[in-house]
């Protein structure tokens, strides 16, 4: 009967523990390898492509990700 009563105790913790644990873990990760950021890239306006109103939209942009390997 105590076997029974562990066993539901344990399973009835885990949840809980695991979730403790896993946050834990993404804490120390976070200390040792900061998350990459984007690099972004503002082109200015090309007056002889961008006439009149497209000119409000401002000039190029690119997002490069550096966690894909990509140049």
């Amino acid at each position: 009967m105590n076997r029974l009563i562990a066993k539901a105790k344990f399973y009835r913790e885990l949840n809980y523990k695991l979730t403790l644990e896993i946050e834990k873990a993404k804490l120390e990760m976070a200390k040792m390898d900061p998350a990459p950021q984007p690099t972004i890239i503002e082109d200015p306006i090309d007056p002889e492509l961008q006439t009149g109103e497209s000119q409000l939209l401002g000039g190029g942009l690119q997002i490069k990700a550096p966690w894909l390997g990509k140049p």
